[in-house]
Parts: structure tokens; sequence; C-alpha cells
């Protein structure tokens, strides 16, 4: 196993919260410092779409969540109503008849649990219904005149990963009209606010370099918001040997994007997460019947090799600016902290990173 270099840090003195000082700057640096450094256009899905075809739009794309829309009555334009991850999907009621069943182990018992139930049920769903299912509607589009501050708190105690930024004057309400035809859209996610930060791209009249640079010198004992999921005092994690399904289940369970894969000495040697289920459609369903790391093999050999050679880890001793720079070099929202011998103490979000920014931290 290959870890990431370690510097264990100091707690400075002092930091300064800078939640104050960014609410003066609004969203649009951050959509100018992303599109300066390569955007894509944004990949979106009608509400009639079914959920195998908004899975595959994930895989190919190699994406986490698209934006739902529906068309204005004159169809002349779209109304955007929401925004649909791979962890939704998993939440799902209609697939629980499915991940319920973590004891599963046999491809032939799995079989037999998916034919119990009407294919119409989850694959030919459409889209919608999940967003039907929130029991309140959840503003997901800011204008590029919000601030910073505010994009802060939706991705923390918002509970947001990404949103849709409407580059126009005029707040738009999200679930009454369409985005105004002179305006643009862009979709800005918890690491572009991150990458943002990072590099530090502020007027520094306003915001001296080193308000925060101090925040990304904590040590990462400091990354706690009370967003993040505790269970007991262990982290939650997956023995590699027990089936794919029951990864799933206990990620939808305890509300955690990825598991920690763990050989018999409780050492990690891999990660599974929701990305892993966009590949899933009614044929190949019998393969959540594997083990976790037969199952990430077969879905995605590329991350399999990787993991084998380099996995995402570093000392609980670090900083947030190294968790981070790993988090930004290889593109994954979660470091996994370890100790120096080697066992899993903890995870790191991005969640956690921005939290920071809503802190007053004092010696």
């Amino acid at each position: 196993m290959l870890v990431h270099q370690n510097q264990t840090v100091q707690v400075p003195t002092k930091v300064l919260s800078c939640y104050e000082v960014l609410d003066t700057f609004s969203i649009s640096h951050v959509i100018k410092f992303k599109n300066a450094n390569g955007s894509r256009a944004i990949i979106d899905v009608n509400e009639a779409t079914p959920l195998s075809e908004v899975l595959q739009t994930l895989k190919d794309n190699n994406i986490l969540a698209v934006p739902i829309y529906r068309t204005s009555s004159d169809y002349s334009a779209k109304i955007y109503t929401g925004i649909v991850s791979v962890h939704d999907i998993l939440s799902f009621a209609y697939f629980q008849q499915i991940f319920d069943k973590d004891t599963i182990v046999s491809k032939d018992e799995l079989s037999a649990a998916v034919n119990s139930f009407v294919k119409k049920q989850f694959f030919e769903s459409p889209v919608k219904n999940i967003l039907r299912r929130r029991e309140e509607p959840v503003p997901f589009i800011f204008s590029s005149t919000d601030s910073i501050s505010n994009l802060i708190k939706a991705f923390t105690v918002g509970g947001h990963h990404r949103v849709l930024v409407v580059d126009s004057d005029i707040m738009v309400d999200s679930l009454v009209g369409p985005i105004p035809t002179s305006s643009t859209l862009s979709i800005i996610s918890q690491m572009d606010l991150v990458n943002y930060l990072y590099a530090s791209d502020i007027d520094q009249t306003k915001l001296p370099p080193e308000f925060i640079q101090n925040i990304f010198t904590l040590p990462l004992s400091e990354t706690h918001s009370p967003a993040k999921k505790k269970v007991g005092d262990s982290v939650i994690a997956i023995n590699a040997f027990q089936p794919a399904l029951a990864a799933f289940n206990i990620m939808q369970l305890n509300n955690i994007h990825a598991l920690p894969v763990i050989n018999s000495d409780d050492k990690i040697i891999g990660t599974i997460s929701v990305k892993n289920l966009r590949g899933i459609t009614m044929e190949n369903i019998d393969k959540l019947a594997l083990t976790a790391m037969e199952f990430l093999e077969i879905e995605d050999p590329v991350d399999a090799a990787y993991n084998k050679h380099t996995l995402d880890t570093t000392n609980v001793s670090c900083s947030v600016e190294h968790a981070v720079q790993i988090m930004l070099q290889d593109r994954i929202h979660h470091v996994w902290t370890i100790s120096q011998n080697s066992d899993i103490r903890g995870c790191v979000t991005l969640t956690d990173i921005l939290y920071l920014f809503t802190k007053r931290v004092s010696k």
C-alpha cells in the first residue's frame, strides 16, 4: 500500500474566519476561475427520463449528478426542478427491495430477488419520481451575484454537493419559471469551490492570503463538521469478502457516499462508493452478489488496479492542505485518514474542508 508523503503540523495560534469576508465576494468569481481552467457544457436530463438512462448518462460522462428539467408549456425553455445524484438513486425507495437483501450470497438468490419486483418500479421509473419523494423543495439554484458565503453555507449545513448558478441579476425561482434566456447557466460543485479557495484567486487587497492559508495549515484533527455521520467510535467499513450489495446497503442506511474496503487485518485495501453503481442495469445487477473487491475489479478495473498500488490516504497528523492536494489531484471527494500503523482512523471530505471556512478558531 502506497501512502502519500506525510508531514506533521502544528495548530496555528489563531485562525480568523473568512466567512464574513467572503460574504463580500460573489459567486461570479468562482465561475470565472472555473471557466479559465477549463469547463464543459452542462449535461442535463428531462424529468421523464427513465433511471436506467440516467445511470448510463452518469457513467458515460463520468459524473455523479445531473440537473433535472421540465419544458415550459410552449416547449421554448427548460425549467430546472432539481439535481439528482447517484446517492439519490441509491436511496430511491424502489431499490430498497434489493438493497435490503444484504445477506444474499449467491447470484441465483439475487436474481430471484430481482425478478420478484416489477422492472418498471426502478429502471423504467422516470427520474422525476425521485424529486417527488423529497419532503420539500431544496433551493439549488443561485444567482452569480450571491455571495460565496451563501455557497459555503449550501455546501455545509445545506447538504448540497453541487448547485446551479445563473449568471444573471434576476433571482430565479426554480419551481416557477424558466431560466432567463439572456443568462448563462453553470454548475458549481464543492470541488470547484475548494479549488478556487485553495488557489487563493482572490483580491488580496480585500482578503489577505494568510486568512485562507491559516485554514489550510490546520491539522486534520480540526476537520469535524456537524454534517459528518458518526456511528459509535469506529469507522464504518466493509470487509473485502462481504458482498457488494452489503456495502451499498450500509451506505444507504448511514447516508454516506463511500466505504473503505478492509482485509482480514483491518487494513484498507480499496474504496467502494456510490459512483460504482453507475454501470448497473437490469441485465447485470447480479454483479452485486460478488464480493466487494470482485465487484470493483469488474465494474471499474482501472480504479481497482489503481487501488492495488496507490490508496488515497493520509496520516491523521497531516495538514488540511495535504488532504486538499490529494482531493484536487485525484478528483476525489474524500480521503481516508490512517495511523502510523496504517490502521484506518477516519475520513475527511470536501464538506469538512468547507466547514472550516465557517468557523472562528482561536487558541
